[in-house]
Order: C-alpha cells, then structure tokens, then sequence
C-alpha cells in the first residue's frame, strides 16, 4: 500500500531519536525524502543516526525534555534548522516500573514533564508555525502496558 503523503522536502521533527520508534521512524522518513530534525538526550545516540539515515538533511538538536527551557529551545531551534516543522514526532517518553502508589513523586512529576508536558509544549510552540505554513501533521506516540 502506497504512502498518501508526500515526504519529498518535508521537514520533520523526531523526539527520542536516539533508538528505538523514534530511530525507525528517522530512517523511514529520510527514505521517503524527508528532511529531518531529532532530538533526544543522547548526543552520541543522535549523531549515530543521523550519520545512519541522510546526513546531509539531518539536524541535530540535543535537547532533555525534562527540562521545559529545553523544549521551548527545541522548538525555536527546529524552524530555525529550516524555516518551518512539517511533521512533528512526539515519540520521546519514560515510564516508572512500579505500582503509583509506590512510585516517587520526583520521578512521577519527571514522567509528566517528558510523557505530556513536552508534547503539549511542542505544539503549543509548533502549531501556530504549522498554521502560518498552511498546515502540518502531528503524531503522537504513546506506549501502554498491561
């Protein structure tokens, strides 16, 4: 089945894409000729893959989304690299391994910064760009476990 959207030129922001989903999506998205941005913690981690899918239209940007100056910074930075974020990735998350009652409030509240606040700030920064633009996508990641 072929892809509906054209990626050619795209300008597309990657969360956590230093491994995992948000790695498999930076090579799926430079294979259909999308530009990319990825962010992650990991500056090794992001410049691997970066190295990996196209580096020439890739744009790293070391970023902890723990930290809400470092989202904002991210999102600056990202229309920055291009002039404009086509599709934003909120791939980027943690999660705590252990009942809610007995997890650490300081933990907890680092999980709610990376897992919705991030998201929620990157298109709070994002969205008005998209819509100056004429548009953009937004995709959001998520992870449940039984």
């Amino acid at each position: 089945m072929a892809c509906a959207v054209d990626l050619r030129d795209k300008v597309v922001l990657i969360t956590g894409a230093s491994a995992g989903i948000g790695e498999a999506c930076a090579h799926a998205f430079a294979r259909r000729g999308a530009r990319l941005i990825l962010a992650a913690r990991s500056v090794e981690g992001l410049e691997k893959v970066a190295k990996a899918v196209a580096p020439a239209q890739t744009h790293v940007i070391p970023s902890d989304l723990r930290q809400p100056q470092s989202v904002d910074n991210l999102a600056a930075r990202a229309v920055e690299c291009y002039g404009r974020v086509d599709v934003l990735v909120n791939n980027a998350g943690v999660g705590l391994y252990v009942p809610s009652w007995q997890a650490d409030l300081a933990q907890v509240r680092e999980m709610m910064e990376v897992n919705f606040f991030a998201p929620l700030a990157l298109i709070r920064g994002l969205a008005p760009q998209m819509l100056r633009q004429g548009g953009g996508i937004i995709v959001s990641v998520g992870l449940e476990f039984a």
